[in-house]
């Protein structure tokens, strides 16, 4: 199971940058439309440089029609997705396995016991 996993996923990751590949040489021929279409597909699986380069077609309209709007998102996405992620490993380190043990046990005034994989009451 586990190597069908990453079989999919490698998978994957080769139809991304594949369409990437396509996109960049769908720009180099002036086949703005083919770029535009190979970058929306990259970009919609979260590849970097497909979101800039549709950025690009939106922001000068070509192969696509002009929207600086959605060229904007595009730019941005890769900005939000940094402010997430810094969100989410501030919010993790907070979580320790101590103030989890708090949470749950807060009526303990130590460290549960545990043996053989189970919590011992405290009396």
């Amino acid at each position: 199971m586990k190597y069908f996993i990453i079989l999919v996923v490698a998978f994957s990751f080769s139809l991304v940058a594949g369409e990437l590949e396509n996109g960049l040489e769908q720009v180099k021929v002036e086949n703005y439309e083919a770029a535009a279409n190979s970058f929306t597909k990259a970009a919609m699986c979260d590849d970097f440089i497909a979101q800039q380069n549709l950025g690009v077609l939106l922001n000068n309209g070509l192969g696509v029609a002009y929207d600086p709007d959605q060229a904007s998102y595009w730019f941005g996405k890769k900005d939000r997705a940094k402010k997430l992620e810094a969100k989410l490993q501030k919010e993790q380190k907070k979580f320790t396995h101590k103030t989890f043990v708090e949470k749950i046990f807060p009526f303990l005034d130590s460290k549960p016991k545990v043996q053989q994989g189970f919590l011992i009451s405290q009396q």
